[in-house]
């Protein structure tokens, strides 16, 4: 029996402010257990919380950042629950007014542009962290209690693991790109819930949606979505029913295993939340969060694309912010922008890969890049020699042309000529194997004279040339 899976994603991202969401304690990672709490965000009586401006403007500028229309008057409310690292029984989000809703998402997945819409986008608290320790006792850590996060609620418009995984590596961009979120998954600052749900090919209802909880790798989650689409096609083919129920998946084994069966909104006893009155957004709070939102990736696609920029070197480009807001100061000023992304997802990559070092890090700047670029269109630089150079560029910095002086191209033809002579009289017998028909006799005797010009002759040149003198033509 053929199914199409119809998959919703639950994206919840820490925001990039200096302190928690209610309170003044600082939001940063890691540091002693339960070292930046206080009465505040642990929910002690008597607290009264108070909101956190910046986070507001971050998340309405994801809001923004996503085509989200903006809930002009937006309230919190309670959600309540209970969970160890819930310090309070409940987690202050919002329901019915979330700050964005209606939005749309464009991304590319194999090559194609797809678009999912955004149902909305609602600012909460983060809760506290378990601990599971190696004497079998689970300690909390509440340090992460009260900090701020956006969870981005998509439409089920995505149908495969791939797709999956696509979009969530372009909303990471995004969020990354518009200084949202550090979207450290790592550190957790950036993890989804995957909602699976199947349906037989060209019907249109669905079975109930299975939820999986909590995943922070892209992989993870595209390994997620395959191993639920096949556990409900099996449910499906032996003429069971799948039920609606949330699930933990297991990245190393690689399976999923039954945490509860599903709540429904009156579970969580949804309440206004006392005491913090609703906000208003002006137009002054849209303008401060929405004023220099970036292009988006698509866009950017786009418009490397009619740079002449190949399809790989654009997808690796998008990929890393700090790359392509480097080559973007190449592309404004190169008339071979093409070879500025060669040498950057070529040659620099490698590089900082090799040094252990990010762009910022290093002494590269873009005008470096395109001046590397036009030698080497030009003739005047090899590929190999340019990498030399980038090298002695990223530790120290300096000029383009004084690094470049001793490894430029040799234009000169008596110069190779004269080169290439005393390489023939040096090996008669490679000579004599070219004589005999041996072709790779020429092959050694170019990479000889390439070695005594010092890489800096110019291959074809110097090929023509060394043919000639071995014809006797010269």
């Amino acid at each position: 029996m053929n199914y199409e899976a119809i998959i919703g994603l639950e994206i919840h991202a820490e925001l990039k402010t200096r302190t928690k969401l209610f309170c003044s304690c600082k939001n940063e990672f890691g540091g002693e257990p339960n070292s930046r709490i206080c009465p505040v965000c642990t929910g002690q009586p008597g607290t009264l919380p108070y909101v956190n401006g910046e986070a507001v403007r971050l998340a309405l500028r994801a809001c923004l950042a996503f085509g989200c229309e903006i809930n002009r008057t937006s309230k919190q409310c309670r959600k309540h629950y209970f969970y160890p690292d819930l310090p309070k029984g409940y987690q202050i989000s919002q329901r019915e007014t979330p700050l964005g809703i209606s939005g749309c998402f464009e991304f590319i997945s194999d090559g194609q542009v797809k678009c999912v819409g955004i149902e909305q986008i609602h600012l909460e608290e983060d809760a506290g962290k378990l601990v599971h320790r190696s004497d079998g006792k689970t300690a909390i850590d509440y340090n992460r209690a009260g900090v701020p996060l956006i969870e981005i609620v998509t439409s089920p418009e995505l149908h495969s693991a791939q797709e999956v995984r696509d979009f969530l590596e372009s909303v990471r961009l995004r969020l990354l790109r518009t200084g949202v979120s550090d979207c450290r998954m790592e550190q957790g600052s950036l993890r989804c819930d995957v909602n699976v749900s199947l349906r037989r090919a060209g019907e249109a209802v669905l079975n109930d949606r299975v939820e999986m909880k909590n995943i922070n790798t892209f992989s993870g989650a595209a390994r997620a979505v395959e191993h639920e689409i096949e556990r409900q096609c099996k449910i499906l083919d032996s003429g069971e029913a799948v039920l609606a129920e949330t699930r933990k998946w297991d990245d190393e084994k690689r399976e999923s295993r039954l945490m509860r069966t599903k709540e429904t909104a009156v579970d969580y006893k949804f309440m206004p939340e006392p005491d913090i009155p609703a906000y208003v957004i002006d137009e002054k709070a849209l303008t401060e969060a929405g004023y220099d939102i970036p292009e988006s990736d698509v866009h950017r696609n786009i418009r490397y694309e009619k740079a002449g920029i190949s399809r790989n070197d654009r997808e690796r480009l998008i990929a890393d912010v700090d790359m392509s807001d480097f080559f973007d100061g190449c592309i404004s000023s190169s008339q071979n922008a093409s070879e500025c992304a060669k040498l950057i997802v070529g040659d620099v990559a490698s590089l900082l890969t090799r040094e252990n070092v990010t762009l910022s890090q290093s002494r590269l700047t873009p005008g470096m890049i395109v001046e590397i670029a036009d030698l080497i269109v030009s003739g005047s630089l090899g590929r190999g020699n340019a990498k030399v150079i980038l090298s002695k560029l990223l530790k120290n910095g300096g000029s383009v042309a004084n690094a470049a002086a001793e490894l430029m191209s040799i234009d000169d033809d008596a110069v190779i000529e004269e080169t290439v002579k005393v390489i023939i009289a040096d090996n008669p017998k490679a000579v004599a194997d070219y004589k005999k028909g041996k072709e790779n006799a020429v092959t050694y005797l170019t990479g000889q004279c390439m070695r005594s010009l010092r890489g800096r002759a110019n291959a074809e040149r110097l090929k023509t040339i060394l043919l000639n003198e071995l014809k006797g033509e010269n």
